[in-house]
């Protein structure tokens, strides 16, 4: 198989220099698709006119509220069940005990996790 029909996945930790970096291995023909899995608008707006024409931002805002409706109480019973797991109280004052979508990147994980 040649490269050209291989996908190439890179994840990268929400830091500007970390992409520059990794964004200068690419070649000026390569174009790519991208998407921001976070919750810093400033940075993410950065990355689209850091990317420029070469990168392309796949929106997924509406997929996510899609799959929120069809999984909501999918996910609010496995977040129960793993606090009924819990043997210490600790648990509930993490945010992902708290099913907040607002607060925490599990639950849009788990979203995009729906949909492959």
């Amino acid at each position: 198989m040649s490269d050209i029909n291989k996908i190439h996945v890179t994840i990268l930790y929400a830091d500007i220099g970390i992409v520059k970096k990794i964004l200068k291995n690419f070649h000026p023909d390569y174009d790519f698709d991208w998407i921001y899995l976070g919750k810093d608008v400033p940075f993410s707006l950065s990355l689209n006119k850091l990317f420029g024409k070469q990168g392309r931002r796949l929106e997924i805002a509406d997929l996510l509220q899609v799959t929120a409706k069809q999984t909501r109480q999918q996910y609010i019973d496995y977040i129960g069940a793993l606090g009924s797991a819990q043997k210490t109280k600790c648990w509930w004052l993490t945010s992902i005990s708290e099913k907040n979508p607002c607060i925490s990147l599990f639950l849009l994980l788990w979203y995009n996790h729906e949909n492959s």
